[in-house]
């Protein structure tokens, strides 16, 4: 018997959670180790003692509810709940008896921190797809442009699709168009090309000769890790749709490509036949098409702000309120993170703050900037003192110039800046 009981306290010493037992009186009979320390006590300072004198803060909580109607009704209760006590989230079994109850605490601390991470990130995902509806709305109008280079695009992938549906009806039709094709098209098995059009030649600079007999890894084209995964998947699904990816040409230039793949038969013998489209020039064209709309947009956003601005002014009825709106105006409507507005003094050819909008934080009571000959005068504002003109910082982590406020910016996420002479 006595090996048995240590036995049986061998095994509740082991459990990992946090253990309890109560009877019917609410008196601890038994307390874990683990449970115990984590209250920074002994398992012996519980023995006897009323649950409800030792912790009265679990009245009228979820805790206390849940062991009530476990002792009460006899009812397993689980629920969640966060500890006064020791500050930690546990996931909680209530176990009733005869006897009373058994209490069984599991911290979910972390898991609990996780969800409200996942929770903050879904929440940060609807932002950003908010955001991003409204400028997919602002985009529609600017793909327009582009709309009849893809639909010219689409007509001749269409017509190679169709064509590619006759080829075992005809083998002379079939290779005729494959080289008279102006896309550029190739026919290889799982290692090699074994047939190439002038298309092809034309778009990466090797000869015909150059190329049937090797791959496309090997003449550096493209990537070992495309090539397989082109091959590996064509030959699962049987086509490719749409595949971007870059190209090396026999010179070393990059070009962009647009490639549908089909697995065919030819000649009795699986192949691999590639339609290639180069869509290097349509790529650049929208890359410039995005630098002109964000060029807009930044303009937009000039325009708005200089009307809010002439609205301030005709509104302001003193200098100080006047700054303070232009400030918020710049922040609000140029997507600024602080502005800020200056006074030089000039007996201490110190700059005082007078005025600011946006993210802060007391930064400015930690500038200190001048515009005399000293470190702190040879930053961007003390630069434009001196010369009149705008100056701007565009990397603040590796401007030498700014190394006396890098610190306190850094802290606050600032990464540039823009000083202008008023």
């Amino acid at each position: 018997m006595i090996r048995l009981n240590q036995d049986i306290n061998d095994i509740l010493e082991s459990i990992q959670d946090n253990f309890y037992v109560i009877n019917r009186d609410w008196d601890y009979v038994y307390v874990g180790k683990k449970a115990a320390s984590a209250l920074g006590m002994d398992p012996k300072d519980f023995i006897g003692k009323n649950l409800w004198k030792m912790f009265p803060k679990y009245e009228g909580t979820v805790d206390g509810e849940n062991f009530r109607n476990s002792m009460e009704k006899r009812e397993i209760s689980r629920f969640e709940t966060y500890s006064k006590y020791d500050n930690i989230w546990h996931e909680v079994n209530v176990y009733p008896s005869t006897e009373g109850i058994t209490i069984l605490g599991t911290d979910i601390t972390e898991r609990k921190g996780i969800e409200s991470e996942k929770q903050e990130l879904l929440e940060n995902e609807q932002q950003l797809t908010e955001e991003l509806q409204t400028s997919n709305e602002e985009l529609q109008c600017t793909t327009e442009e582009l709309r009849t280079s893809n639909e010219e695009l689409q007509i001749q992938r269409n017509t190679l699709l169709e064509l590619n549906s006759t080829l075992n009806e005809s083998k002379e039709k079939f290779y005729k168009t494959f080289h008279a094709n102006p896309g550029a098209m190739t026919i290889s098995d799982k290692d090699e090309f074994v047939d190439v059009n002038e298309s092809y030649t034309k778009l990466t600079g090797y000869s015909k000769n150059e190329l049937i007999g090797h791959s496309s890894t090997q003449l550096n084209i493209i990537s070992s890790e495309q090539r397989k995964q082109f091959l590996t998947e064509s030959l699962e699904k049987g086509s490719l749709r749409s595949i971007e990816f870059e190209v090396t040409t026999k010179f070393s230039e990059k070009r962009i490509v647009v490639s549908d793949v089909e697995s065919i038969m030819l000649d009795g013998k699986k192949r691999i036949i590639a339609f290639n489209y180069d869509i290097t020039d349509i790529k650049r064209n929208e890359k410039k098409l995005k630098k002109t709309l964000k060029e807009y947009d930044q303009l937009n956003r000039t325009l708005v702000a200089l009307r809010h601005s002439s609205y301030a002014m005709i509104h302001a009825t003193d200098e100080e309120s006047y700054m303070e709106d232009i400030c918020r105006i710049i922040v609000d409507d140029c997507g600024r993170s602080m502005v800020w507005i200056g006074f030089t003094e000039e007996k201490t050819k110190k700059v005082l703050p007078v005025a600011y909008s946006g993210f802060e934080e007391d930064y400015l009571r930690t500038l200190n900037i001048t515009w005399d000959e000293t470190e702190h005068g040879q930053g961007p504002t003390g630069t434009v003192i001196r010369t009149g003109k705008p100056s701007i910082c565009k990397n603040m982590q590796i401007d030498p110039k700014f190394k006396p406020w890098r610190e306190e910016a850094i802290k606050r996420g600032y990464a540039s800046s823009i000083v202008l002479p008023i």
